[in-house]
């Protein structure tokens, strides 16, 4: 500190007092040069020297970290896209979110029979504006395991359009895998990682498909006891098969649709997982504000693939007052009546194919056949009915969503 003035005694005078600082001894037990209470404070460990740890991996040890007041723990302290330690090192500011020049990508993993299917977003592109986009790579990170560390598993994967996947095929059915990736640039510029994705390969690795219907498909009800109609099979499905990329693996097996979840909410926290039934009865609905209840269900395969949410809902309604019946007696007139002969039942044959789906006659299964077995439900018609129940329902509409796409000879 200086202080500079004039006085009448002395004229003119500069007075400076000098300081110092010191760093008590106590004040870091691990000598590593990082006070404990910074380290308490980020969540390092003050009872031993973790200056040269990197705990996330960007490139930066713990002690630099703390000189340059990064997050030891976040590997892209700014959130602009680019590791630290990139930035760092090039000259650039890891507080300041504009010269970024990588963005994390992002993955998501697929199991396959003695595979793992690795996809990715569309490349990086420069979260600055000013820098010209390039070409670079990605390097993949895996652990084995739910508790392993990631270890480099593939240092340079090329981009692959239009796939942007990597197959993973040194794996084993049944054991659980991490995965992530950090895109790199000509200049070794690196992202911060991607997500982390979880995979188990496995000799079933296709989903169940289904769907729930309420009350027969009913618009709405006047009771909050509902039938519930569930349907699921195990499977692949053809809804999913993308050239090129998901055909149908032939070493794949089929365990069977083995248990299920239903729940009135969407994330299934007041349901619990059960063995698979294709009804349940007199299940409690729980409308909402507008008077709209939702039942939800989830299924699982003998493999432990499980498949999306699928969910109905209803309307519910208030019971109508009934009209007041009049108690007078009344005198009936008597009529003849006659004892009638039993009928014959006529069994039912249901024989529906698939050209029967094809509603148009266009010689295919196609969004016009979609869109007549929609108004068809609308309308409360009775056919098109490819199951044989009587009804022109939402089961119809699932029965037909197998064979969507089918062509047939002209």
């Amino acid at each position: 500190a200086a202080a500079i003035g004039t006085s009448d005694l002395y004229g003119d005078f500069f007075r400076r007092i000098t300081e110092a600082f010191h760093m008590e001894g106590d004040d870091d037990g691990d000598h590593d040069g990082m006070p404990d209470r910074y380290e308490r404070r980020v969540g390092l460990n003050p009872e031993i020297d973790d200056s040269d740890d990197d705990p996330d991996n960007d490139g930066l040890p713990s002690g630099l970290e703390c000189e340059i007041g990064t997050n030891p723990f976040d590997p892209d302290t700014d959130d602009g896209g680019e590791q630290d330690g990139s930035e760092h090192f090039a000259g650039r500011n890891p507080h300041y979110t504009p010269d970024d020049l990588m963005r994390a990508p992002w993955i998501m993993a697929e199991p396959g029979v003695q595979k793992v299917f690795v996809r990715y977003n569309l490349p990086v592109l420069a979260a600055n504006p000013s820098v010209t986009p390039v070409t670079y790579t990605l390097e993949l990170s895996r652990a084995v395991g739910q508790q392993s560390d990631f270890q480099v598993h593939v240092p340079n994967i090329q981009v692959v359009s239009p796939t942007f996947e990597y197959m993973d095929t040194d794996v084993m059915n049944g054991v659980p895998y991490k995965y992530r990736m950090v895109a790199v640039g000509p200049n070794n510029e690196r992202s911060a990682p991607s997500n982390i994705a979880m995979v188990t390969p496995t000799l079933d690795p296709y989903p169940p498909v289904g769907m729930i219907m309420i009350n027969d498909g009913a618009p709405t009800t006047s009771s909050l006891m509902a039938d519930l109609s569930i349907y699921a099979m195990d499977g692949y499905d053809p809804e999913y098969n993308f050239p090129d990329r998901d055909e149908f693996d032939l070493m794949a097996e089929t365990t069977g649709v083995a248990r299920m979840m239903i729940s009135n909410k969407s994330d299934g926290s007041d349901g619990k997982w059960e063995p698979y039934q294709t009804a349940k009865n007199d299940w409690m609905l729980q409308p909402n504000k507008m008077g709209i209840a939702t039942v939800f269900a989830k299924f699982r395969d003998g493999a432990g693939s499980e498949s999306v949410v699928y969910h109905s809902s209803i309307k519910v309604v208030e019971s109508p007052t009934p009209t007041p019946t009049d108690t007078s007696t009344i005198t009936p007139t008597p009529t003849e009546t006659s004892t009638p002969g039993t009928p014959t039942a006529t069994p039912t044959v249901c024989d529906v194919g698939d050209e029967d789906y094809d509603l148009d006659g266009n010689r295919q299964v196609d969004a016009r056949d979609l869109l007549m077995l929609l108004e068809a439900i609308a309308a409360g018609e009775q056919i098109p009915d490819f199951n044989c129940d009587g009804l022109c329902n939402e089961l119809d509409l699932f029965l037909m969503s197998q064979t969507w796409g089918l062509e047939f000879g002209r």
